[in-house]
């Protein structure tokens, strides 16, 4: 049961996405975003995909941190924990010094990556991060 690399189907994937309420985009789209990310994790149980986050971004210099999920029959398991601690080493690996690693963290999970050094915006030095859903300016998703 230990974290696997680039191993994730469309089909997890989509239905990952659908459990944590983020919606299914369509399996070309799909295909195409887990083809260019430089690397997707997966933690499986008994076979079952479980957790999966994504790392993308040009692979020296500036990375994201994307799209980390699990299911919620599998919630306060550490698996999220187990999946950034893979992301971590492989960061340690690939980033360049002072490359710039950046995620987007769902509403009350800051304290979860401020353990793994990440900090929150604004804050002294930087504003607020921004989002934009393409299609859908200005709106955002509950």
């Amino acid at each position: 049961m230990k974290i696997e690399a680039n191993s994730l189907s469309p089909q997890e994937y989509v239905q990952l996405r659908s459990d944590v309420g983020w919606g299914c985009p369509n399996r070309n789209d799909t295909e195409t975003a887990l083809q260019n990310s430089l690397i997707v994790f997966v933690k499986r149980i008994h076979g079952k995909a479980v957790g999966s986050v994504r790392v993308v971004g040009d692979g020296k210099l500036c990375f994201y941190v994307q799209d980390l999920m699990v299911l919620k029959e599998f919630r306060l398991r550490g698996i999220a924990t187990e999946l950034m601690e893979a992301v971590m080493k492989y960061l340690e690996t690939n980033a360049a010094f002072n490359a710039f690693i950046g995620l987007m963290a769902a509403k009350g999970m800051d304290r979860f990556y401020q353990k793994f050094g990440f900090m929150t915006r604004p804050n002294d030095h930087m504003g607020p991060g921004m989002i934009m859903f393409y299609g859908r300016p200005g709106e955002l998703r509950e």
